[in-house]
């Protein structure tokens, strides 16, 4: 019971300070967050508007960026490795909704989950959405706006909606 009290408390500090860009407010909303996550390395930075539910579920390693305006949905887990930048308004959503049933509506089918993995040294450009089960690869770079539904290989370049190969990083023949 006090330990859901002290998250209700955690979590209204955040929902206060959460818009504001002066950076002392940054450096303390990330620290809080850090009291919230299932692990949590060194050198997070959490910018503002930055949205996370289940941060319990939630593990980000050393020198994490996430920009403005981006959300995680960790029910079903996030992992996310050392030196990541995730750039603004980034979705990372951890459910998909059920459909398979025609006569069901989809809004009382539920929710399945699976959970994400990103890998080290990966950069998501802003806009793009990663979507449940997939694993983004060591190195890899996934352009602004990409949708990720399935896994990316190390080192890849994705970009696009779904997300496709545009070109493996150190390969100097491009693959489009």
């Amino acid at each position: 019971m006090l330990a859901k009290v002290k998250v209700n408390i955690l979590n209204l500090l955040i929902a206060l300070i959460s818009n504001i860009r002066i950076p002392v407010f940054v450096r303390i909303k990330s620290r809080i967050f850090k009291l919230l996550l299932k692990k949590s390395g060194e050198n997070i930075k959490i910018k503002c508007g930055v949205f996370i539910d289940s941060p319990e579920n939630l593990e980000v390693g050393d020198n994490f960026n996430i920009g403005e305006n981006s959300f995680i949905i960790a029910n079903g887990g996030v992992r996310i490795g050392n030196n990541v930048i995730i750039g603004h308004q980034v979705s990372i959503i951890s459910t998909s909704h059920i459909f398979d049933d025609l006569i069901v509506p989809i809004c009382q089918q539920g929710i399945k989950s699976a959970r994400i993995e990103i890998s080290d040294d990966v950069w998501i450009g802003s806009g793009s959405r990663i979507l449940a089960g997939v694993r983004i690869g060591r190195g890899a770079i996934i352009g602004a706006n990409a949708v990720v539904t399935k896994d990316v290989v190390d080192y890849a370049v994705m970009g696009g909606v779904p997300a496709k190969l545009i070109i493996i990083r150190g390969n100097t023949e491009e693959t489009r």
